[in-house]
């Protein structure tokens, strides 16, 4: 009977720590999309050149997105 509760417990435990690294992953798939991809387009499609602070706020983005996704990798290493 404990052990039931163990194993429960624990894949319950498991299926939280997914959720919360596919949300971080997924908040950063919107600031890679926000912050790298909208930026280029939007400068492609008007024919001019990035603006300085456009391109800082691509290097933000990039970097606010690789941290949230390792977030979530390092998320998952907590899986049982």
């Amino acid at each position: 009977m404990a052990a039931d509760r163990d194993e429960r417990a624990e894949r319950i435990h498991n299926e939280q720590v997914k959720l919360r690294a596919t949300i971080l992953n997924t908040v950063a798939a919107g600031f890679a999309v926000a912050g790298i991809i909208t930026p280029v387009t939007a400068a492609s499609a008007a024919g001019t050149g990035m603006a300085s602070a456009a391109s800082l706020l691509m290097i933000l983005g990039f970097l606010l997105a690789a941290g949230l996704h390792h977030a979530g990798v390092l998320t998952l290493e907590t899986i049982r």
